[in-house]
């Protein structure tokens, strides 16, 4: 579905085979709505850009335990790093390690450019650090990681999360509030409490595992499920990104980096919108179940934004590939 609309704004390559690629921290199949969302954006950029994905390796598995499996040139002509909200917090996360190590083993162990994207930088050691700069060109979602790599002099460009990037259908009519999760199991359950006492209808950003996804249990219809209330309570970054691709007013508390607070401030200037525990227990949501009129403008502004910006990113991953044909 997204290759033939990208077809629709920028021309498929067809005049040469297409550039193979090494995709990792692949979260496709995670049953997550938002990362389901993401996988399907970046598969479809790379195709309307005359790249597809080669090999495949997923989110939460150490690739160097098989490192001597994974393609070297000329059978792949670069890497991708689905950063998503994996590269925070190094000192305790051992995600955030071994992919920011990918840049230089792309490089001195498979002979190939490295790309990562999508990512949130946060809370990262120096060594960590030193091993981003390896990349070739690195794309943030936010300004709050931008700044975190500013700060140590690598490089790198705000693109809006890929789920941005995504046509989502809104829901006609908007009535009552609910509730989504958190990665964060304290933030789950006090939405899940908050949802209970007020009779707010709760669902987290999964799909069920048994059962066939049958149409009720896809990306598409999770929005429009979002969309069909006046306000969303949420600890999920991909709930926020659905709810501003669907102008779906909401109140978030922050996940476990700043990654919401950072998107917040980015499209509205402010953090109005994100909110601590205890605020969220004691919720009157007649604050929050409208846009005011300043939100509509930034809304649209940012959103207007958002697919070009994706575009000019793969763009130039291929740009810089095709200099190895």
């Amino acid at each position: 579905m997204l290759t033939r609309l990208w077809e629709r704004v920028l021309p498929t390559v067809t005049d040469r085979p297409p550039l193979n690629l090494a995709i990792f921290n692949d979260t496709g199949a995670t049953r997550h709505y938002g990362c389901e969302l993401v996988m399907s954006t970046l598969t479809g950029g790379l195709t309307a850009h005359g790249m597809t994905s080669a090999w495949s390796h997923r989110v939460g598995v150490d690739w160097r335990t098989f490192r001597h499996e994974i393609p070297r040139f000329p059978a792949i002509a670069g890497i991708v790093v689905n950063g998503e909200g994996s590269i925070h917090h190094s000192a305790s996360r051992p995600r955030a390690r071994y992919l920011s190590q990918l840049g230089n083993f792309a490089h001195d162990d498979l002979g190939v450019p490295a790309f990562l994207l999508n990512a949130t930088i946060s809370d990262i050691e120096d060594d960590v650090a030193d091993e981003l700069r390896a990349f070739d060109r690195i794309w943030v979602r936010e300004s709050g990681s931008l700044a975190e790599l500013e700060a140590r002099a690598i490089t790198s460009k705000v693109v809006p999360d890929l789920t941005l990037s995504t046509p989502l259908k809104s829901a006609w009519r908007r009535s009552g509030i609910c509730g989504t999760d958190s990665v964060l199991g304290e933030v789950s359950q006090a939405i899940a409490t908050l949802c209970d006492r007020r009779g707010w209808p709760v669902r987290p950003m999964q799909r069920r595992p048994q059962g066939a996804n049958d149409g009720r249990q896809t990306a598409a219809a999770y929005a429009k499920w979002l969309s069909s209330h006046a306000l969303v309570v949420t600890g999920r970054f991909h709930a926020v990104t659905m709810c501003i691709a669907t102008r779906t007013p909401f109140v978030a508390v922050e996940s476990n980096s700043p990654k919401i607070s950072s998107l917040v401030r980015d499209v509205f200037g402010d953090t109005r919108r994100v909110l601590d525990l205890d605020a969220i227990k004691q919720l009157n949501p007649d604050s929050y179940v409208t846009w005011s009129r300043e939100e509509i403008r930034a809304l649209k502004e940012y959103m207007r934004a958002a697919r070009p910006k994706t575009f000019r990113m793969f763009a130039d991953v291929a740009a810089v590939l095709s200099l190895r044909r």
